[in-house]
């Protein structure tokens, strides 16, 4: 109680000061019609601007609300999708061998030649080192580090990056990787040069890696050649994916990635 009479007598002539202009002003507004229809004015214009900012926040709120939402209905219906394109011997095994996890990019780079991208969905989403990670529109990395809340991503723009690739409906099959520095480009490897291509054909993951479902939409062959001498065109594959604007994307959990990896070391060994 003490200290606060002290801070009282300390202001008191600021608090006199505010009260009497406070008089002063109402009594202004009161007593003159020119300055009370501004003043009404200038409330109004103040709570309508006001009235705007807060609903614009909760409109902000509301899209963020409805895109997480979006996002998780897509996860789940892509999960569906994948579970049911997978080979029948699995689809007896197991119901679901993918799951399909929702994440936005928080950081991406696309000038460097290895390329990283960081995702807000982390060890407790259930997402580890070694998956891969698509976008609406195709592949985009693969996770090659964890916290609790995040992972970052090798982008397919990185000089290590590799995706197990086909060209849709002709059975043919290679590595896709990045030699150049154009983001909207990669080549196809070790396709072989008695291969019927055709600028156009589709490319998509083959399936044959961990780290994808088959068919998913990849580009489209842009251009090959045969080097003198070569037994394999060079392909170049324009990506569908828009690098440089992904926000949204999906991480695939592979369910039976440790029995597969385990066939690929006895074989090794």
């Amino acid at each position: 109680m003490q200290n606060l009479l002290q801070f009282l007598f300390r202001n008191g002539v600021v608090f006199l000061f505010l009260l009497l202009e406070g008089i002063c002003l109402y009594l202004v507004v009161q007593t003159n019609d020119r300055q009370n229809e501004i003043y009404h004015n200038s409330a109004n214009l103040f709570t309508t601007t006001l009235s705007k900012q807060v609903e614009s926040f909760e409109t902000y709120w509301k899209l963020r609300s409805t895109n997480d939402s979006l996002l998780a209905e897509n996860a789940m219906l892509r999960q569906r999708l994948y579970n049911q394109i997978k080979p029948a011997p699995l689809r007896e095994k197991r119901d679901t061998t993918f799951t399909v996890i929702p994440a936005n990019v928080i950081k991406n780079s696309i000038l460097s030649r290895n390329n990283y991208i960081t995702i807000d969905a982390g060890k407790q989403h259930g997402v580890e080192k070694g998956m891969g990670v698509i976008s609406d529109d195709g592949p985009i990395g693969v996770v090659v580090g964890t916290t609790q809340r995040y992972a970052k991503l090798m982008s397919i723009l990185h000089s290590n990056a590799m995706i197990s690739a086909a060209i849709k409906g002709k059975g043919y099959f290679g590595s896709l990787v990045w030699r150049s520095a154009n983001p909207t480009r990669m080549q196809l490897e070790a396709i072989p040069k008695h291969a019927n291509l055709a600028v156009g054909d589709t490319i998509v993951t083959s399936g044959y890696s961990h780290l994808f479902p088959p068919d998913i939409l990849i580009g489209v062959v842009e251009d090959f050649r045969l080097e003198g001498g070569d037994n394999f065109f060079n392909v170049t594959v324009h990506l569908k994916v828009d690098m440089s604007a992904v926000q949204h994307v999906y991480v695939v959990r592979n369910h039976d990635v440790a029995e597969q990896t385990s066939l690929a070391t006895d074989a090794e060994e």
